[in-house]
């Protein structure tokens, strides 16, 4: 998925989604990051933001989800539980297919409401491809969720150098 602004068509970012792997990846004007599931049957995504810091180091935003037969209802709130946005879902529409509420302190700064874009959408996405898709069953099985890898730096085994996923 490609997100750009109209009509410029400036490019915002976009959204991978991955055939097995039940955690996306995103790029918001060339920061390449990943939205990690922190749970395997229950929608719990993880992603880190400097967007919505208020100091240098990126902060952990939380998405969570309640579904029903026809919206799918998601929030993100940040590390003190304050809700972020509101991305509300029909998985049966053919148009409006959802609509996005800003909260918060920084509901009307433009940088923040494109990163609440791009990760809200691309979760969507994938919570729809992994309810259709045979092979996300296998990945959910076999993932290792709860992972910190985009929080905690990873070592380099070539190097040792420490390397992270962080924007």
């Amino acid at each position: 998925m490609v997100f750009t602004k109209v009509p410029s068509e400036e490019v915002i970012g976009s959204g991978k989604l991955n055939v097995v792997s039940i955690n996306p990846s995103y790029e918001l004007y060339g920061h390449k990051a990943k939205i990690l599931a922190q749970k395997r049957w229950r929608t719990l995504y993880t992603h880190r933001s400097l967007n919505f810091s208020k100091t240098d180091t990126p902060v952990t935003l939380t998405w969570t989800s309640d579904a029903g037969f026809k919206t799918w209802d998601f929030v993100c709130v940040d590390e003190q539980q304050n809700a972020v946005a509101r991305f509300s879902a029909n998985p049966w529409a053919v148009t409006n297919i959802g609509k996005i509420e800003f909260d918060g302190p920084k509901k009307n700064e433009r940088a923040a409401q494109e990163e609440i874009l791009v990760t809200g959408i691309t979760l969507c996405y994938c919570i729809f491809v992994r309810c259709n898709n045979v092979f996300n069953l296998f990945g959910a099985i076999f993932s290792r969720p709860g992972s910190k890898a985009h929080i905690d730096p990873q070592p380099n085994p070539v190097s040792g150098e420490e390397v992270s996923d962080r924007p």
